[in-house]
């Protein structure tokens, strides 16, 4: 609106706006006014003289008006100034331009005035002269007056400037005061009732001094601030100040008042507040009484049951001891705050006496009415049960008729059309929850009903048999009343059905309009970007921008998805037609709009999308471009060397490779230019699919682009071609010397040719030796001389690569040296080829040297091969070898016999001949069938046949008869050799001299009987004396050694066989694999050879070789094949002649062991059943004897006799059955079905044990537990009475003992009349080696763990109570004695204290239906186990004071918690590192206790640009110029420059560390560089975090003496506290908090189970390994008697513990490792036990 209000308020001080030129006429001038004749070309020059004239005044006369203009706004808007600061600053910039401009115009116009008078003067008419000298006049006094007006406005910047300062002076004031005012006004208006007179509450007093100290605080350094700017000021300021300091001094005023008004309040504070006391004790002494005359008033009234009297009369005693001891306490809080009330002030004192004096009279009427109530409750005992079942049924009945009404209201249709939809769900939770209490009450009802009728048919009251039968008929009408609404009807159904899916449908609406408010919130604020890009390259495109884009095209697609899905949903409702027409249509209208605003912003997203594609591609095209070209300047740079003539430095190969490396840069250079150009052009492609103004700017960019590529392109091509022609010659002159020095190697090589060829054509035999040296240095001269052509051709080679040479005079001369290279090769060549024909005719001569042995050597071995497999390989041979194994195994038999009879070898023969001369052939066959050696060998007996071949064998002559030298011959006592050993003269290997070795399968004949395997020699080596076969030579041998090893074996057929067989096997084997081995790889070398040459002709020769060395390969295959098969068959023939001799022995075996097994289980049996017997006898008398203490005592002992002789049936029946199994597994047949049925009988007599023995262990456990839980519950009622602690009785009775004596616990409570001998007895029957501490404080303390959420009230009966607050499943609470059941709600309910904050009430232990709402847990204890020692705090703060030091091996005993402590509240701030220019958080200070992590940097920062100079003058050397924002370190004190009055100061700038002057202040007073008040110095390092809450993320660590700049903050930033517990040493009895997740603590339990086996000491110290009282086993459970000690002597860890199994006590390790460690590399020896639920 300003340029058009400027435009009109012109036009109003111009007016109107005379002709650009005057009319034409020949004789009139409009200028001078009159009538002059004039001719047309000194008219024409009048007029234009005056028209160029008029409008540099015109324009003079605008810029003045529009100054004007522009003033005025200026003093319109001066006063706003600091609220529209920046307008009045740019309206005073724009007044200044056009004033400047007015002033230039009006100098024009006075010159132009000056030069056109010159001119005017020359005309030739003397009036026209005069008339325009006069107009030129006056439009001259126009430009003055136009000139004095601007005057004033000249100096408006700098009048703007004054202002400004003052105005920020009195602002900065007034920031100051008028939150001090605020807050004085807060105060007076929370003061109020204290000035009113009227009395406030605690937290209007606690409220208003904290107001009054803030507002004082504030107000206090506004008035220092404005104290500061007063002592400066003057003028228009000055006064504006004072105004400020009359407001500050009032405000002063209204708190001094209102202080003294909170200072009168206080005092009566005091007062109410001991009256506030008195009179609240009173209240609760009189809610007692009310609470114990609301339990009696029933009594009195009469009417109740008998148990509700009971109940009453137990809860009116409770009540009234609570009213009793509610009594006493009010009348020690009467007497104290009387004292109290001594020293306050007259008036408030004299209030608080008669309040005391008026509570105690109340006391006392109170202490009356307790009296009256004792005597008033002595006979109020009787019942009232009979109304109780009529009761019960009427409200039955009675849910019963509003279920009916309910159910009616929702079954009626146009009842459902007139109410809401919430009204329908709202009754038909009701009819499901009328549902659920019938339930409930019914089968209270019932059970109430039947036990009634049961005990009047015990009784023979047939009346109240009937009034019963008659109320179960009712109550049957009643539950079929309510079963006819079970079901919500149908037409609820549906309208409750549709109400949802509307629901539904609105919901997910909602959601998607959400989601799409959010992308097109997201879209739409990508528009200010799309405004500011005009073309350039780069911008907006940064990774701020490109995350924006990509969130909000996210949100836009995850929005139009959602929108999709919702769309699809309402089709489905209008297809399936379950929610109203209507409703449908107001759902898809918004849908509708949805999809408009969708289908809008994403236009927009896809023009931001293609404004950042356009810079994508512009910003990877210039720098690729940009790597391309530094590519080719380094090419350029590299040529340099190059390019140096021949003095150079440089050598011609090592030329060569810089032009090698040259190069291969020029290719990559060149590479870079082409994928550059190339992908110009893919981006050119890629630019016409986006949208036009993207694509033409980015066509544009890409296309000027193109061009330097091209430049880049022919330079490279320029430097490569002169750098190539300098190389050229460098790489000739070093190819000519190789060439030369391998021509000379050439000629060495055919000298060595030449020289074979004399020695092999001369008529003497040369040695192979002399041969093989020639041919040796031959090779080596022919191989340099290949090696270094070859060089040449590869260097050449490289050359002509390297330079790319290509059709040159250069590649000419190359050629011609590769020409004389080829020729040296092929003279070498030829030389090559007559060598190796020397050289092969010697190969050929060696090659049949030695393969010729190696073939027959082969053969040699197949044929002894053949020989030693006979007995496998043909007919003759098996027959010929079974007979010598049978004869073997006769003699073998015989020689047993002989030693078994302790005969000699003559005797058994005479036995064999049977007084014949010579042993005949029937003889030996019966007389060795009959053996029993034979029968009982693990070989096949011999068969008549294998003795007769057998005897064929032992008769070597033939005739029939065998003497006794042939019968003895075969009786020899024969040994082979396993292994080498010597044979010595003596008997002692040591001295004795050694005769010869023996070698391995070499027979020996024993000459005496060896040493039995039992002999005491066993331990040392046996020798025996023996005679070699194969020379007869006698001595001694070892037959084993000291060490096991066995040199000798007795000899047998088969294995000397079998030896020799695999010996030979395994040695053709081998001959065969080296022969045929060597002569393939020979054959396959004079492959390459073939020809007519040496090595063509030795071809055959082997050839003849292999086809001999095959034939044996063949022979050996079949010969292993048929050995394998042959001992295959006899292990078969073997093994099934074993398996029929083992049937039989197994069924004999069988037959005899089933009559053992028979008589054994009809004997287990018979005792089974009698142990049956008992054991259901014993489970009898235990069933009903829980309220008889000595018959359960006595079932007790029946029941433990029972289990010890059900326990030996079982050991009995399973050893039977495991007997008759053994039996069945040998039985067949009808003794397998026999088995059978057995040990079905004993597998049914066992379960029935079974069965029986758990049935009793169940009734042990008990009779155990309800024995042990009367002891406990005895032990708490002692301790109650006595008012004693667990640990003070421990202490009592154990006489520092570990344990207490069960004599002593027995005789306390049997003084105490409680319990009888006998139950003691079994109580304490598990602890019979003495009771712990620990065991006896889980006796008398009970904890329980909260299983089902519930609340902890204030008094016993529901109702009644308030609640506490709500237990938590999981909490742990400790029963604290007193206990009962609810008479109005049927809960059992006992007094208890959470452990978790001490809080004591009442809850619920079961319900009314007999849901247990708790469970038994152990009481928790902690301990030390190792780490660093654990400090116990003086409150649940971990700042607090430390009260003691937990050390390792300590026992906590948990008190209370975890609680946690209050929040740590510390001061953050956010900030920028100056160092790397990182953001992020960081803390101020950690805790007020500690050293702040930042202080207050002194800094100096530039508010606005300014000059850095060398001196101090403003004339010196400018050293640069200092940017806004920036850091600078003084560098002393700020100095006033007298000229031109401005401060200068000496600084050095942080960034570059440059030191000059600067201007701080200017002579008008800008402000150039001021202190910084947002810079800090880092004192010690701290974490910089990427968010307000500490531990966020770490960004980087702020190092010590860093400078970092604060963008925001101080803020508070508040963190939970830690979880501490309450906790006593068990030792000293210490109490403190401890950090619950403290990593030296852990849970302790005192039962404990051994993890691996470790020994029980007697003593603690660790080096006593006599004082080993018995090991610990792995598994074994034992009770811990003490906490942890040190062993004596290591810094180990000891318990002493009590073994459950046995009761011994001792000391255990309970680590293997030190103190301080929770494990070892085994891990912990002892191991907690956990319960079933965890603990």
């Amino acid at each position: 609106r300003r340029p058009q209000q400027q435009q009109q308020q012109q036009q109003q001080h111009q007016g109107p706006r005379p002709p650009a030129r005057p009319p034409p006429a020949s004789v009139v001038s409009s200028t001078c006014g009159v009538t002059v004749d004039v001719s047309k070309e000194n008219l024409e020059q009048i007029s234009d003289i005056m028209d160029e004239i008029r409008q540099t005044v015109n324009g003079a006369e605008d810029c003045v008006e529009q100054s004007a203009i522009l003033y005025d706004q200026f003093r319109d808007l001066v006063d706003n100034v600091g609220e529209d600061a920046d307008e009045t600053s740019g309206i005073v910039e724009q007044a200044e331009q056009v004033v400047g401009k007015g002033q230039k115009q009006v100098k024009e116009s006075l010159a132009m005035i000056g030069k056109k008078m010159m001119v005017v003067k020359e005309l030739p008419s003397k009036e026209v002269r005069d008339k325009i000298t006069s107009e030129l006049q006056k439009l001259r006094t126009q430009v003055t007056k136009a000139n004095q007006k601007l005057n004033p406005m000249v100096n408006v910047k700098q009048n703007f400037r004054q202002m400004t300062l003052a105005r920020q002076s009195v602002q900065e004031v007034v920031e100051l005061l008028t939150p001090a005012e605020l807050e004085s006004e807060r105060a007076v208006k929370v003061c109020e009732p204290l000035k009113a007179g009227t009395w406030p509450s605690q937290e209007t007093l606690k409220e208003a001094e904290v107001v009054l100290n803030s507002a004082s605080q504030q107000l206090g350094a506004a008035m220092k601030v404005l104290g500061a700017k007063l002592r400066s000021a003057s003028g228009t300021m000055r006064g504006e100040l004072d105004k400020l300091n009359a407001r500050g001094r009032a405000a002063e005023r209204r708190l001094m008042e209102l202080r003294s008004a909170h200072r009168q309040f206080h005092d009566r504070q005091a007062s109410a507040s001991l009256v506030a006391d008195v009179a609240e004790q009173v209240r609760i002494v009189q809610e007692a009484i009310r609470a114990t005359e609301e339990v009696f008033s029933p009594l009195l009234i009469g009417g109740l049951s008998s148990e509700q009297v009971r109940a009453g009369v137990l809860t009116g005693g409770e009540k009234m001891k609570a009213a009793e001891e509610a009594l006493s306490s009010a009348r020690k809080l009467v007497s104290k705050r009387w004292v109290e009330a001594q020293r306050l002030s007259a008036h408030g004192g004299q209030e608080v006496k008669g309040k005391v004096e008026e509570a105690n009279k109340q006391l006392q009427a109170i202490q009356k009415r307790i009296i009256e109530l004792k005597n008033a409750t002595k006979s109020h005992k009787e019942t009232a049960a009979r109304t109780e079942p009529t009761s019960r049924v009427e409200g039955v009945e009675t849910i019963a008729q509003q279920i009916t009404a309910i159910g009616e209201l929702l079954s009626d249709p146009e009842r459902l059309a007139t109410v809401t939809p919430k009204q329908i769900q709202e009754d038909a939770a009701a009819l499901r929850a009328h549902q659920a209490e019938i339930l409930d009450a019914m089968k209270a009802a019932q059970q109430l009903l039947i036990a009634r009728q049961i005990e009047a048919k015990k009784k023979n009251e047939q009346d109240e048999v009937d009034d019963m039968a008659k109320l179960q008929e009712r109550l049957r009408a009643a539950q079929a009343a309510a079963a006819q609404f079970k079901v919500l009807p149908p037409v609820a159904e549906k309208h409750i059905e549709q109400h949802r899916q509307i629901e539904e449908a609105t919901a997910s609406i909602t959601e998607v309009e959400g989601r799409l408010e959010r992308a097109v919130r997201e879209i739409h604020s990508l528009k200010p970007r799309l405004a500011i890009q005009d073309g350039s390259v780069g911008g907006g495109s940064g990774p701020e921008c490109s995350v924006t884009v990509e969130v909000a095209s996210s949100s836009a697609n995850v929005a139009a998805a959602s929108m999709k899905d919702l769309t699809r949903f309402l089709e489905v409702q209008v297809k399936a037609k379950g929610v109203p027409a209507k409703e449908l249509e107001k759902l898809q209208s918004r849908v509708k709009a949805g999809q408009d605003r969708l289908d809008k912003a994403m236009q927009t997203l896809t023009a931001e999308s293609d404004r950042r594609t356009a810079d994508q591609l512009i910003e990877e095209t210039y720098n690729q471009v940009r790597s391309a070209e530094a590519a080719v300047e380094r090419v350029c740079n590299m040529s340099g060397p190059l390019l140096e003539g021949e003095g150079s430095s440089q050598g011609g190969q090592d030329k060569i490779k810089l032009f090698a490396v040259f190069r291969s840069a020029g290719l990559s250079a060149k590479s870079e230019l082409t994928s550059a150009k190339s992908a110009l052009m893919t981006r050119l492609a890629k630019a016409k699919r986006l949208s036009g103004e993207a694509s033409r700017r980015v066509t544009d960019e890409l296309t000027a682009v193109q061009s330097s590529i091209e430049e880049g392109k022919k330079r490279l091509e320029d430097v490569q071609r002169e750098a190539s022609s300098r190389a050229y010659a460098a790489a000739k002159a070093e190819v000519g010397a190789r060439v030369n020095a391998a021509e000379q190697m050439v000629k060495l090589a055919v000298q060595a040719v030449d020289e074979l060829t004399e020695r092999n054509s001369g008529k003497e035999t040369v040695e192979a030796r002399d041969l093989q040296e020639v041919l040796s240095r031959g090779s080596k001269l022919q191989e340099n001389a290949q090696a270094g052509l070859a060089e040449i051709n590869k260097v050449v080679q490289g050359y002509l690569s390297d330079l790319d040479i290509g059709e040159s005079p250069t590649k000419d001369e190359f050629k011609a040296l590769l020409t004389k290279v080829t020729s040296l090769q092929a003279q070498l060549d030829k030389q090559k080829k007559a060598f190796q024909e020397h050289e092969q005719t010697f190969v050929a001569r060696e090659l049949i040297k030695v393969a010729s042995p190696m073939v027959e050597d082969l053969e040699a071995k197949m044929d002894k091969l053949n020989t030693v497999a006979a007995p496998f390989l043909s007919d003759a041979g098996k027959s010929e070898f079974a007979a010598v194994v049978s004869l073997s195994r006769a003699m073998e038999a015989l020689s047993m016999h002989a030693k078994t009879r302790s005969v000699t070898k003559e005797a058994i023969f005479d036995e064999v001949r049977a007084g014949e001369n010579a042993v005949s052939e029937a003889r030996f066959v019966s007389y060795v069938h009959g053996l029993p050696e034979l029968k009982e060998s693990d070989d096949p007996p011999l068969t008549v046949a294998e003795l007769r071949s057998a005897y064929a064998n032992l008769d070597s002559v033939g005739g029939g008869q065998v003497a006794l030298r042939q019968f003895l011959d075969q009786m020899r006592e024969r040994y082979i050799c396993v292994r080498s050993l010597a044979m010595t003269e003596g008997r002692q290997a040591e001295g004795s001299r050694h005769l010869r070795t023996l070698e391995p399968n070499e027979l020996v004949e024993a000459l005496e009987e060896p040493p039995s395997p039992t002999s005491s020699a066993s331990c040392f080596s046996v020798r025996l004396k023996a005679r070699a076969e194969k020379d007869s030579l006698e001595g001694f041998v070892t037959l084993s050694g000291e060490q096991g090893q066995t040199f000798l074996e007795r000899f047998s057929p088969q294995q000397l066989s079998a030896k020799q067989i695999d010996e030979a096997l395994e040695a053709t084997a081998s001959a065969i694999k080296s022969t045929m081995g060597f002569l393939t790889q020979k054959q396959a070398e004079l492959k390459s050879a073939r020809g007519n040459g040496p090595l063509g002709e030795v071809e055959s020769d082997l050839m003849k070789l292999r086809a001999r060395g095959a034939k044996a390969q063949a022979g050996h295959t079949v010969a292993k094949r048929r050995i394998t098969e042959a001992r295959q068959e006899r292990a078969k023939r073997a093994e099934a002649q074993k398996k029929v001799r083992m049937e039989a022995e197994r069924q004999a075996a069988a037959a005899a062991a089933l009559g053992e097994a028979t008589e054994l289980i009809e004997r287990v049996s018979t005792e089974a059943e009698k142990a049956s017997a008992a054991a259901a006898q014993a489970l009898r008398a235990s069933a009903g004897q829980a309220s008889d203490k000595n018959a359960r005592q006595k079932a007790f002992e029946g029941v433990e006799q029972t289990v010890r002789g059900v326990q030996d049936s079982l050991t009995a029946l399973a050893s039977a059955k495991e007997s008759v199994s053994q039996t069945k597994a040998s039985a067949s047949g009808q003794n397998l079905a026999q088995l059978q049925r057995l040990i079905s009988k004993v597998s049914s007599l066992e379960s029935r044990c079974r069965q029986q023995a758990k049935a009793l262990d169940a009734a042990r456990r008990k009779l155990a537990a309800e024995a042990e839980q009367a002891v406990a519950e005895a032990l708490r009622v002692h301790c109650r009475k006595f008012n004693v602690e667990a640990g003070a009785l421990f202490k009592q009775l154990s006489k520092a003992g570990p344990v207490v004596p069960v004599a002593q616990l027995q005789s306390l409570l049997e003084s105490n009349g409680d319990l009888q001998a006998t139950e003691l007895d079994l109580g304490f029957k598990r602890h019979a080696q003495g009771v712990s501490r620990f065991a006896l404080v889980e006796m008398v303390q009970d904890y329980r763990k909260c299983v089902k959420e519930l609340v902890l009230t204030t008094s016993f009966e529901v109702k009644s109570g308030s609640v506490l607050r709500k237990l938590e499943l999981g909490e742990i609470v400790e029963i604290l004695g007193e206990h009962g059941r609810d008479p109005s709600a049927g809960l059992e309910r006992a007094r208890g204290r959470a452990l978790r904050d001490s809080t004591e009430g009442w809850v619920t232990l079961r319900g009314n239906q007999g849901t247990a709402f708790f469970e038994p847990t152990a009481k928790p204890y902690l301990w030390c186990h190792g780490g660093s020692a654990v400090p116990l705090k003086a409150a649940c703060e971990m700042q607090s004071k430390t009260v003691t030091t937990v050390l390792v091996g300590d026992v906590l005993e948990v008190l209370e918690g975890p609680k946690a402590e209050p929040p740590i509240e510390v001061r953050r701030v956010r900030g920028r590192a100056k160092k790397d220019g990182k953001t992020g958080w960081v803390t101020l200070q950690e805790r007020a206790d500690t050293e702040p992590s930042l202080k207050q940097a002194s800094f100096l920062q530039c508010r606005a640009g300014i000059a850095l100079t060398a001196d101090f003058s403003l004339e010196a050397d400018v050293i640069r110029k200092l940017e806004v924002g920036e850091l600078l370190e003084a560098l002393g004190e700020s100095r006033e420059e007298e000229e031109r009055k401005v401060t200068r100061i000496r600084v050095r700038a942080e960034a570059d560390g440059k030191e000059g002057w600067a201007t701080s202040k200017g002579s008008e007073g800008t402000v150039y560089i001021a202190e910084s008040t947002a810079h800090y110095v880092c004192c010690s390092e701290v974490p910089i975090e990427r968010s307000l809450p500490s531990k966020s993320g770490l960004v980087r660590q702020c190092e010590v003496g860093e400078v970092f700049e604060v963008l925001e903050g101080p803020v508070i930033d508040s963190t939970p506290g830690a979880m501490l517990v309450r906790c006593r040493v068990l030792h000293s009895s210490e109490e403190g908090w401890a950090a619950a997740g403290a990593s030296g603590l852990a849970q302790w339990v005192p039962r404990l189970r051994c993890a691996r086996r470790s020994d029980l000491r007697a003593s603690a110290s660790a080096s006593a390994s006599e004082g080993v009282v018995r090991p610990l086993e792995e598994g074994e459970i034992v009770e811990a008697l003490s906490t942890p000690m040190l062993q004596s002597g290591t810094e180990a860890l000891c318990i002493q513990v009590r073994a459950e199994h046995d009761g011994t006590v001792g000391f255990v390790s309970a680590f293997a490792g030190e103190a301080g460690s929770s494990s070892s590399e085994d891990g912990p020896i002892l191991q907690p036990i956990q319960r079933a639920d965890g603990s």
